[in-house]
């Protein structure tokens, strides 16, 4: 699936999240990709790999995370294969912690180290996976 127009990229660790807007029976809709690179030549890029229920408890995730102090682990499915989002805590002069590995039928495919991404960062990636989410009979819903 190819985008009509790329609004936003958002990189978060080794995953970058592409928003834009894309043509479906003759109506423009907000999407979203994901591409994540992993170790050995691994890569996974999936067009909208969550959606309804399942994207609405993503956004739920990451909107409760400071509940957990920022200690959580989030998987994003698609087929035989994950995107796992590791949440490690918080540091008042850093952000928050986090690292990103893809895992698979038979394999797994980690980087080393990890990286730091801000609060107003997470929120512009919550906002922007709602605006995918939403349709006009579910506006309210969020």
């Amino acid at each position: 699936m190819t985008f009509l127009q790329i609004k936003s990229r958002q990189k978060i660790d080794n995953a970058i999240f592409t928003f834009g807007t894309y043509d479906s029976e003759g109506e423009t809709l907000d999407g979203y990709k994901v591409f994540c690179a992993g170790s050995g030549s691994h890569h996974l890029e999936w067009f909208m790999p969550l959606k309804g229920d399942k994207l609405h408890d993503l956004i739920n995730n990451l909107k409760s995370l400071n509940i957990s102090n920022y200690k959580q682990k989030i998987k994003i499915k698609s087929g035989w294969s994950n995107i796992n989002l590791h949440f490690l805590g918080f540091k008042a002069e850093k952000g928050i912690k986090m690292k990103v590995n893809i895992s698979g039928f038979l394999f797994y495919s980690g980087a080393f180290g990890s990286s730091y991404v801000t609060q107003s960062e997470l929120d512009r990636l919550i906002n922007n996976l709602v605006c995918c989410g939403l349709d006009a009979k579910k506006q309210s819903h969020y």
